[in-house]
């Protein structure tokens, strides 16, 4: 069975749903006379509300015959935010690196727009105390205008795919754009402060020309596979080992570089068009053009992914044009492998019977199937099984409470501590008394343990466990009535209980 694929959306600012265009009546500006122009009455004719917006403006005269300068004012909080109007030929305005604020009073937005006929791929980094969280999948649609307000990527807290992200509590930083592709971009960023009815806004360009693709022969890996979009599983040319029978999404990310020589912009190039995906060995698995890779039996291959939509080399822009020219193109091709090793693991973890042998003992017993759908071939890479059980607190052992018990154990528990071999597909667990005092003095207070099964298994998730069931709260109690002690153990809704001091298993 196909699947469509998963890919997760970062945050992307506030984009609308569409990007339109309203052409305004023609204006007259008399030969070296000042204008004051309000747009006002233009509004009623826009798809309000509407919160952001751009302006073009396109004139007869001769060229550099016209300066424009664009006011937006806020009359409610008396705010009047300038921005100055860029040429669309002036390719210095495709990037920027600015400083930004936040505090109860000071909003920080950054403002991108596509000048341009065609969509434009962004690279983005916020940088916070040496932390840099990027935004991969930032694109713009022709002429649109987008708001990133850095309080909400900021609030949001959503990792990047390098697991990385800029502290909750960040004041201060930088914001660093520029556009991929070569269509003309503005941008600047808005710093507000609404007591003080002050905005400042920064344009401070970095590069005449586009970002461009990280060579092959740099010290730089220019083509990241990932198997988490949120994590920082990704290798170049590490390996993912995932289980037979089960799928997994890839996530391919090129790397960019500037002018000046900074490697922090990264684009989710998944799906891109220019993302070739492909398995050295479909008996083994496949893998779609999405990066969507199904194993289909046992073995080891190589996934790969190959990516050439980029450029390699700019040249131009230096004197102020937009003139940038691609020097290679295409752009260095580079490939990245994903070893893929398909072993069965346990799977479907569930609970045969739980039962009260007496004593006060609660005794339960858990079974599980492999992916392959053979309990023996758990065998294949290894596979153990083990119990782990925490109790309160810290500090590699937990003492029972006294009274009733005297009772101390090493926290966690694991057991057995060098695991159950899983081809035996089951596993038996009894939850004992505990050693009371004697004579007892006391109820004493509850307490609870959770409780969860893991499997190991060469060349899964690096070898590291993987918890399968649970988690199961253990609650023990004493209770009092009177002269007599009830003893009691729950789990999964299961109970045992004894009398302390008459029919408990350690009296």
């Amino acid at each position: 069975m196909g699947k469509e694929t998963e890919q997760y959306r970062e945050f992307d600012g506030e984009a609308g749903d569409s990007t339109g265009q309203l052409t305004l009546p023609p204006i007259s500006v008399p030969a070296y006379t000042t204008e004051d122009f309000s747009l006002l009455s233009d509004f009623s004719e826009l798809p309000l509300p509407l919160p952001y917006a751009s302006v073009r403006i396109q004139y007869t005269g001769p060229v550099g015959g016209v300066i424009a300068e664009v006011a937006s004012v806020d009359e409610s909080n008396d705010l009047v935010v300038d921005s100055h109007v860029v040429n669309e030929g002036w390719s210095w305005v495709g990037s920027g690196a600015n400083p930004f604020h936040l505090d109860n009073q000071t909003e920080s937005i950054l403002f991108l727009t596509d000048m341009g006929d065609k969509p434009v791929r962004m690279g983005f980094v916020v940088t916070v105390g040496g932390v840099n969280q990027a935004l991969t999948q930032l694109k713009l649609d022709p002429h649109e205008t987008r708001a990133i307000n850095l309080r909400k990527l900021r609030d949001a807290q959503r990792r990047d795919f390098k697991g990385r992200r800029i502290p909750a509590d960040a004041t201060d930083g930088t914001v660093t754009w520029a556009r991929v592709d070569n269509e003309p971009v503005a941008g600047r960023v808005a710093v507000i402060n609404r007591r003080n009815g002050m905005a400042s806004n920064y344009d401070c360009c970095i590069c005449p020309c586009p970002i461009w693709y990280v060579p092959s022969y740099a010290d730089y890996s220019a083509l990241d596979i990932c198997d988490s979009a949120t994590g920082d599983v990704c290798f170049q040319p590490l390996y993912t080992q995932i289980a037979m029978t089960t799928h997994e999404q890839l996530y391919a990310y090129a790397q960019w570089s500037d002018c000046n020589g900074n490697y922090v912009y990264s684009t989710d190039v998944t799906s891109d068009g220019g993302t070739d995906w492909w398995s050295e060995n479909e008996q083994i698995a496949t893998v779609d053009g999405n990066g969507y890779v199904s194993t289909v039996s046992a073995g080891q291959t190589y996934v790969d992914a190959e990516y050439y939509n980029g450029c390699g080399d700019w040249e131009g822009g230096e004197y102020g044009y937009w003139t940038c020219t691609c020097m290679s193109e295409p752009a260095y091709s580079t490939w990245a492998g994903v070893d893929v090793s398909s072993c069965p693991v346990p799977t479907n973890f569930t609970q045969a019977y739980s039962n009260d042998i007496g004593e006060g003992r609660l005794e339960s017993f858990y079974n599980w199937d492999s992916t392959s759908g053979y309990g023996a071939d758990l065998s294949r890479c290894g596979c153990k099984v083990y119990e782990r059980v925490d109790y309160p607190g810290y500090g590699g052992s937990y003492t029972w409470p006294d009274p009733p018990w005297y009772n101390a154990i090493v926290n966690p528990t694991l057991y057995p501590p060098n695991g159950q071999p899983a081809e035996l597909s089951g596993v038996g667990d009894t939850q004992h008394t505990g050693t009371f005092l004697s004579p007892s003095n006391g109820a004493g207070t509850p307490f609870s343990a959770i409780q969860h099964f893991y499997y190991v298994c060469t060349g899964i998730n690096y070898g590291n466990p993987v918890n399968f069931g649970g988690p199961f709260t253990i609650s023990r109690s004493v209770s009092q009535n009177g002269g007599t002690l009830t003893y009691t153990v729950t789990k999964n809704g299961a109970s045992a209980s004894c009398q302390v001091g008459v029919n408990c298993e350690n009296n």
